[in-house]
């Protein structure tokens, strides 16, 4: 691929700029005109690297989740048997991330769900990509006696999942900077209180 024949710097500069560009606006409203000015490059020379918009989202989708997987790969957090611990471990890791770069996270609560016809084909696979790669190595080593008889743990997974969307979804569209590290202590108290609903008394 060309692009991955460009210097690092640069990848990086049109990186930050399609997430950032993308994460403030849908696929159809979002300016591939803005996204070659913040970095620096032609438009001609952005679609030379990226035949059109939808390769260039594409491709920032791909960077955006391995980008993640690649954070959360860690022992501590995949060999954990505790599934909330390894929870609130995966939720500090992210929150790490976000302090580098907020804009992956905006990106991503922007591209799900995408409703553009022209885009979303590619969102909605390479979404099931990520929550199936995810689960699976998440819940690997997860004990789940410690749950209650008949809870079904990968829909307590996609239950956090989506809830965490959703909690995160409203300081996107704030202007002002927020407290990442506050946000997590925050959402960690609510996954508490769903521990008391799903783990046997003896596991809180």
């Amino acid at each position: 691929m060309q692009f991955e024949e460009l210097s690092k710097v640069k990848q990086e500069a049109i990186i930050n700029a399609g997430l950032q560009v993308f994460g403030k606006s849908d696929y159809r409203h979002a300016s591939t005109d803005d996204i070659a000015r913040l970095a620096g490059v032609s438009k001609g020379s952005l679609f030379y690297y990226f035949h059109n918009k939808k390769e260039l989202y594409g491709y920032l989708l791909e960077y955006a989740q391995q980008t993640i997987m690649k954070e959360l790969r860690d022992d501590a957090i995949f060999q954990e048997p505790d599934f909330f611990v390894m929870m609130e471990r995966s939720l500090k890791k992210k929150a790490e991330l976000m302090k580098r770069n907020s804009y992956i996270f905006a990106f991503l609560l922007k591209a799900y769900p995408e409703v553009s016809e022209d885009a979303k084909d590619v969102v909605y696979e390479k979404y099931e990509c990520l929550i199936d790669s995810t689960m699976t190595g998440i819940l690997k080593h997860i004990d789940v006696n410690r749950f209650k008889d008949g809870v079904d743990v990968d829909k307590v997974w996609k239950l956090l999942y989506y809830f965490a969307e959703g909690y995160m979804r409203p300081f996107y569209t704030m202007e002002e900077p927020f407290d990442i590290d506050a946000l997590a202590d925050d959402f960690i108290g609510y996954m508490n209180m769903i521990k008391q609903y799903f783990y046997k008394e003896e596991y809180l």
